[in-house]
């Protein structure tokens, strides 16, 4: 851990010009257009709920294998895409829909050996989620995969170089987990991390916000 937070200091003071001023474009976007309207949906009595979508099988192995060959992606830009539609359609009647997009860092450079560390080195940054016209689905995933492609660095020099106090940031963060294997895996390899069947209580409460955060992994 500490070599990492080392890692990321020296990045941050050799920093380049041009990461900096993508941070402040994007912030100068229309993310308060985005909020306000977030925020307008928001319910009065403003409690906490909580819902759990599970996919088939056949439509999980989809998106793993068959429509990432397709359009060449990875199963982020399926799953942002379809969260853009969902924002849209649902709550913010926009083309552009912004999240801020939490993610693991632990290979972003900088020489660093993670071999014999464990957990997830997070970096969360805002990302832009762009619908094509005429409900183009083809040319939103392509949208989504090159504003992805666009972030310097995985965005770990995002919470860094940018005054988190002063700027407005998206109400809506996602975060892909990945596969995780449940406690009674097949293989019964006991070296294996698992996941436990625990809940961590909600992570939502008065001090976070975000109006909606999405959690989403793939299990066995």
């Amino acid at each position: 851990h500490k070599q990492w937070s080392s890692a990321n200091r020296i990045y941050v003071e050799n920093i380049e010009t041009s990461e900096m001023e993508y941070w402040e474009s994007l912030l100068n976007l229309n993310m308060r257009t985005f909020n306000e309207s977030l925020v307008h949906k928001q319910p009065e009595y403003n409690d906490i709920s909580e819902t759990e979508i599970i996919l088939t099988e056949e439509i999980t192995r989809g998106l793993i294998n068959d429509c990432n060959k397709i359009y060449n992606t990875q199963i982020e830009h399926l799953l942002l895409t379809g969260l853009s539609y969902t924002l849209h359609d649902e709550i913010t009647n926009l083309k552009e829909n912004y999240v801020m997009l939490e993610c693991c860092a632990r290979d972003f450079g900088n020489n660093v050996d993670m071999d014999r560390s464990i957990g997830m080195f997070r970096t969360i940054y805002p990302v832009r989620l762009e619908l094509a016209d005429h409900d183009d689905v083809r040319s939103s995933i392509i949208n989504v995969k090159e504003h992805l492609k666009q972030v310097p660095n995985k965005g770990v020099g995002f919470g860094a170089i940018i005054n988190t106090q002063s700027k407005e940031f998206p109400l809506v963060s996602f975060n892909y987990l990945g596969l995780l294997e449940s406690e009674s895996n097949e293989n019964d390899d006991v070296d294996q991390w698992v996941l436990l069947d625990a809940s961590p209580e909600n992570t939502i409460d008065e001090s976070t916000r975000e109006l909606i955060k999405i959690s989403a992994c793939i299990i066995n």
